[in-house]
């Protein structure tokens, strides 16, 4: 069953911004919001790490035809097509250029549970899959950033290492500590009670964003919309090739369902908590990346609705 806030995020974010901006006209405010902003990231991945089964990995390996189709599109194909797509539209705006990069190498591990169920994919297959996911694009997001950026002198190795540790290995460790120090039962009454924490903080943070950096948002709104062009493209393209795959494969119409999420679907707010510490210059990569849940989101729930 869908929650309020899963039902509702579109509107969440579109308040969250306006309330940002609103925030962003009084005095002192906006400092104050930039400072919350990374704590409040590193608060949303804890919560985060702490839901995801992270033993269950092993039980991906149970439906190899669909893993191994899923790893390659989303962390092999996905990045090539992400860099081609780049090149051709956004080469002229660095923000938007390492926005959609980030977005695109990094699938979704959330809310395309909830397409695949309106849709009624195969759940059981997309779960499976998740907490692996959500392990390999943590890995290999620094990589594909500094192979895709990284070459040009803009980014440099030590930022990508401060990123790792404050956003990934930091809140990971101490979800890991959580486990390992509480009752097991106390743990999972815990993940049942938190599972709408890691929204809130992230739309905390986003209201964050536009209070500190709203007025550049507003002045570089004409550029961001370039990022539509692309954006568009990348879901046709690999709407195209997971629809051929899972018909190579004789995939049954609820996996072929499940694998179209799997691979269209992107992880915004890991995005986002990466980009706020390797680009901390470039506060419009993560403006971007805040808003994209409003052009990605609506397009998920009609394709739920022509796949049923």
């Amino acid at each position: 069953m869908m929650n309020i806030f899963d039902k509702y995020y579109i509107l969440f974010v579109f308040v969250s911004i306006v309330l940002g901006f609103g925030l962003g006209q009084i005095n002192t405010v906006p400092d104050l919001a930039e400072a919350v902003i990374v704590p409040l990231l590193i608060g949303m991945l804890y919560f985060t790490f702490l839901e995801i089964p992270i033993r269950k990995v092993v039980s991906s390996y149970k439906h190899i035809r669909f893993t191994s189709a899923s790893l390659i599109i989303n962390f092999l194909w996905s990045p090539f097509v992400a860099w081609i797509l780049a090149q051709c539209f956004l080469t002229q705006h660095f923000a938007l250029y390492v926005g959609f990069l980030l977005l695109i190498v990094t699938p979704c591990t959330d809310w395309y549970l909830i397409f695949t169920k309106a849709s009624n994919g195969n759940v059981h297959l997309s779960t499976a899959i998740l907490p692996l996911n959500f392990l390999v694009q943590i890995v290999l997001l620094p990589v594909f950033l500094y192979v895709f950026v990284g070459i040009t002198g803009i980014l440099h190795l030590v930022d990508v290492i401060k990123s790792i540790f404050l956003m990934f290995i930091f809140p990971m460790f101490g979800a890991f500590l959580t486990k390992q120090i509480g009752k097991t039962k106390t743990v999972q009454r815990l993940q049942l009670s938190i599972s709408n924490i890691p929204t809130v903080l992230l739309l905390l943070a986003i209201t964050a964003m536009f209070t500190s950096q709203g007025g550049m948002f507003i002045q570089h709104i004409r550029s961001i919309w370039w990022i539509c062009i692309p954006l568009a493209l990348f879901f046709f393209i690999n709407y195209v090739v997971s629809f051929i795959v899972a018909k190579k494969l004789q995939f049954p119409k609820r996996d072929r369902i499940s694998l179209h999420f799997t691979t269209l679907a992107r992880n915004s707010p890991l995005a986002l908590a990466f980009a706020m510490t390797t680009f901390p210059n470039e506060p419009l990569i993560a403006l971007l990346l805040a808003t994209v849940p409003l052009l990605e989101l609506p397009f998920l729930a009609a394709l739920s609705g022509l796949l049923k």
